[in-house]
C-alpha cells in the first residue's frame, strides 16, 4: 500500500523538511514556492515560503552516494518497487513461480538438444545448474551478448563436471550462438517492421531516466 499524507505547516516547511531528510532517510523531489505560484494565488509576506513540497522516504543510503546520482537512483528504486506491486496477490505469485519453472526446464531443454551434437554426456541437472549459474553471470555488466560473463562460467562447469576443457569451450560457445543468434534476429525484424530507429529507442531510454 503507498500512503501520500499532506501536511500543513504555519511558515516552517523548510525546515521540517530538512528535518525530515535527516531523521527519515528522505530526499525531497520538488518543492514550489509562493512567490511561484500565479499572481492571483500569491499571499503577503509568503514569498519565499514553501507552497508545495515533495519527498521520498526510506532511502536513507543515498546520501551516502554523489548528489548527481540521487533522482536517477530515486526513479530506479520507484521503477522497481512498482514492479513488484503485483506480487501482492498469491495467485500472481504463484502464476509467476510455475512459469518461471516451465521458463526455465524449456531453456534447460536446449541445452540438452545441444549437448547430443557434442561428444559428451552430463545429466540434465547439471545442465540445469550450468543454465543458473550462466544466467546468473550474466546480470554483470559486460560486452553485448554477454560475451565472456556466459562462456566462462558455462566451461567452468562443464570442466567440473569432468568435461574436456576443449569440448566444453566450443559447445559453450555454440550454445550462446544457438541461445542469443535467433531472438536477436527477431528482434531486429520487428524492430525493420515497425520502423523503430536505435536512436530513437535510445533518446526516449534516456528521456525516462
Amino acid at each position: 500500500m503507498t500512503l501520500n499524507p499532506y501536511l500543513s505547516f504555519n511558515g516552517n516547511c523548510e525546515e521540517a523538511f530538512k528535518f525530515y531528510e535527516k531523521a527519515l532517510g528522505g530526499k525531497v523531489l520538488f518543492s514550489m514556492t509562493w512567490g511561484q505560484a500565479p499572481p492571483d494565488m500569491q499571499m503577503p509576506g509568503m514569498k519565499d515560503k514553501i507552497m508545495h513540497t515533495t519527498m521520498k522516504v526510506g532511502l536513507w543510503f543515498i546520501r551516502f552516494l554523489p548528489q548527481r546520482f540521487h533522482i536517477r537512483l530515486i526513479s530506479l528504486s520507484t521503477r522497481f518497487l512498482d514492479g513488484l506491486a503485483s506480487l501482492r496477490s498469491p495467485l500472481n505469485v504463484l502464476m509467476v513461480f510455475f512459469t518461471s519453472v516451465i521458463i526455465w526446464l524449456l531453456e534447460t531443454g536446449k541445452y540438452w538438444f545441444v549437448m547430443h551434437a557434442f561428444n559428451f554426456n552430463v545429466s540434465f541437472f547439471a545442465l540445469m545448474l550450468m543454465n543458473g549459474i550462466v544466467n546468473l553471470a550474466t546480470t554483470i555488466p559486460s560486452a553485448p551478448g554477454y560475451i565472456g560473463t556466459f562462456d566462462a562460467p558455462g566451461i567452468a562447469v562443464l570442466t567440473a563436471y569432468g568435461v574436456n576443457q576443449a569440448t566444453a569451450a566450443g559447445y559453450t560457445l555454440t550454445l550462446h550462438v544457438a541461445l542469443w543468434l535467433p531472438i536477436t534476429l527477431l528482434g531486429a525484424y520487428f524492430l525493420t517492421r515497425e520502423g523503430v530507429q536505435w536512436n530513437d529507442t535510445l533518446r526516449a531510454e534516456a528521456k525516462d531516466t
